[in-house]
């Protein structure tokens, strides 16, 4: 079975965000029928492209649109969830975690990665987990939304992680592509997935909602899509930092034994 998720994120402005990160999950037919109900959506409320920061200020294609106009949509697009996915991922990082965790304390030859990277980590080892779920035949492909200036970072992330697992024997991650909503429309769902989490963990902050671990969440219906949300916590960014010395290790004892090699057969030739 081959699936492919569409990844977007929100909330990345300002000097310390608490970024969120959402990636879509389903099968190439689901997705197919999701993108002819998303045209059919696009031409009854007149937009061509949903960005959540647009919808929000309410400029651009969605000037003018009243509150019960943008919570139909909102309806629609959770109505195209339910019908079409296999499961919905939304990470979240604060700026004070990545900081004091990540950036703190990585070692000193260690990649940079931005907080948008480490949530695309994030969204990426929840999506193998729940393919690997569906049995070995199953692949995964990604579609990242080109818009942030992290994003073309995403590429190597992809390959270092599909270099471990090839490394491991685990035939999983297939392509990776980087589009905008315009080239690739689904991306859409993302972005408003997305968005929606933005404004349920300000509305916590306010103290307006509940806490997610104050909220009765449910398992999803069988046969129904469900919505798993995650935080960056310093467990996670120690273990990326782990995976990083453990790589670094092994990578030196790799040079040395073809070192050692190398050396042997020098000797062995000038001994002839």
């Amino acid at each position: 079975m081959n699936f492919t998720a569409y990844i977007d994120e929100s909330d990345t402005h300002g000097p310390a965000p608490d970024m969120v990160m959402s990636a879509m999950l389903s099968t190439a037919g689901r997705w197919e029928r999701c993108r002819r109900a998303l045209t059919r959506i696009q031409r009854e409320f007149g937009f061509t492209v949903f960005h959540a920061s647009e919808f929000r200020a309410l400029q651009g294609e969605f000037e003018g649109w009243s509150a019960e106009k943008c919570f139909d949509i909102y309806t629609e697009f959770g109505r195209l969830g339910a019908s079409h996915l296999t499961e919905c991922f939304t990470v979240s990082l604060s700026y004070e975690t990545y900081k004091t965790y990540f950036l703190d304390r990585r070692p000193q030859k260690m990649h940079r990665t931005s907080q948008y990277g480490i949530c695309f980590m994030g969204v990426l080892d929840g999506l193998m987990r729940t393919v690997m779920g569906y049995g070995p035949q199953s692949k995964l492909s990604v579609v990242v939304e080109d818009g942030h200036k992290n994003a073309k970072d995403t590429a190597r992330l992809f390959e270092d992680r599909r270099w471990r697992l090839d490394t491991g024997g685990i035939d999983l991650l297939r392509s990776y592509a980087l589009e905008k909503k315009e080239c690739s429309p689904l991306l859409q769902l993302a972005d408003i997935t997305a968005h929606a989490h933005t404004k349920d963990k300000r509305a916590i902050k306010l103290g307006a909602a509940p806490g997610f671990s104050e909220r009765n969440e449910e398992e999803p219906v069988p046969g129904q899509p469900g919505w798993s949300v995650y935080e960056v916590t310093p467990d996670y960014i120690a273990r990326i930092i782990d995976e990083y010395e453990s790589d670094r290790a092994a990578k030196h004892e790799d040079y040395l034994k073809r070192r050692r090699a190398w050396s042997k057969g020098r000797v062995a030739s000038g001994a002839v």
